[in-house]
C-alpha cells in the first residue's frame, strides 16, 4: 500500500483544508518550529489509533474563532492509499458547531 495524498482539514494547528500530495519514494517534511510538523504526525495518529474522546481538544482553535455562532465545520484527517492500481480513501471525522464565542458542540 502506498500513500498518494494526506489530507488534515480544521485539525490543531491546521485551518481549512491542507493537502499533501506524496511523491514515489521518500518524501521528507521540513520547517521550522511551531509549524505543524509533530501535528501532522499527530494528525495521522489520530486518524489510525486515537479514540474519540475530548474530541474538542483536537478543534482548530482558529477556525473555531473564524465561524459565525451556529454555524458548522467539519474536522477530518484523510489519507489516499494506492495498491494494486486501485485507490481508496480512509478517513475519519466529526462536525463542530460554534454555540457562542470558543464554545462548541460535536456530533
Amino acid at each position: 500500500m502506498i500513500i498518494k495524498k494526506i489530507s488534515i482539514e480544521n485539525y490543531l494547528c491546521y485551518c481549512g483544508v491542507k493537502e499533501f500530495e506524496l511523491t514515489d519514494g521518500l518524501n521528507i517534511i521540513l520547517g521550522e518550529n511551531g509549524e505543524g510538523k509533530t501535528k501532522f504526525f499527530e494528525a495521522l495518529d489520530w486518524l489510525f489509533n486515537g479514540n474519540d474522546d475530548d474530541l474538542d481538544l483536537l478543534v482548530s482553535a482558529k477556525a473555531l474563532e473564524d465561524a459565525e455562532v451556529d454555524s458548522s465545520f467539519r474536522v477530518k484527517v484523510s489519507i489516499v492509499v494506492e495498491q494494486y492500481d486501485e485507490k481508496k480513501i480512509i478517513g475519519k471525522s466529526f462536525v463542530v458547531k460554534k454555540k457562542k464565542a470558543n464554545e462548541c458542540s460535536i456530533s
